[in-house]
């Protein structure tokens, strides 16, 4: 931009020179401030350059933001747990990883209760957290999920039980799950 003002302001000069009523003055003026077409050709190589260069700053910046999304989005992830056995997930939080098992799953109304340990395995105490539950309805293959907040205390090193209820639900729609944590209330020793 600086170089586009810069030939700008050189031409604006050359034609204020050219109206001037003192001729005699303007003249040695002119020709010592008349654009020599090595220089113009230069300045308006260097603006491409710089135009290029701003161009592929824009495309590194918006890069970098993608980048930095998807390492947040990969820091942050739900778990999948299976109904149908005891096995482990992980779920990812900004402050680190809680194991995650389903300890049971009953009928509850015309859905299910589903009763998981989660493991605390930081060093640090959190009060309560927001739970995202999801799962899918095995006819119509649409997702169901849920937000649900729960004021367990999630003791370092250790379990703690949470229940939920998942409506409306047949059984073969809870065969998979998905949970999501949210903590923000963190105590250190």
């Amino acid at each position: 931009m600086m170089a586009r003002g810069l030939v700008c302001n050189c031409a604006l000069l050359l034609n204020l020179l050219a109206c001037s009523p003192d001729r005699s003055a303007t003249s040695s003026i002119a020709k010592s401030a008349s654009p020599d077409p090595n220089l113009l050709q230069n300045i308006s190589d260097r603006l491409n350059a710089l135009e290029k260069q701003s161009a592929a700053n824009e495309l590194l910046d918006t890069y970098r933001g993608e980048r930095i999304q998807m390492l947040w989005d990969a820091q942050e992830s739900a778990a999948l747990l299976t109904t149908e056995s005891n096995s482990y997930a992980v779920a990812r939080t900004s402050f680190g990883p809680f194991v995650l098992v389903c300890r049971s799953v009953t009928p509850y109304l015309d859905g299910f209760k589903v009763k998981l340990a989660i493991g605390n395995i930081t060093s640090a105490t959190f009060n309560g957290a927001k739970l995202k539950i999801g799962w899918a309805l095995a006819s119509t293959a649409e997702s169901k999920s849920r937000e649900v907040e729960v004021t367990t205390v999630f003791y370092p090193g250790a379990y703690s039980q949470v229940e939920v209820v998942l409506t409306p639900a047949k059984s073969q729609d809870v065969k998979i799950v998905s949970v999501g944590i949210t903590v923000n209330v963190i105590t250190l020793r």
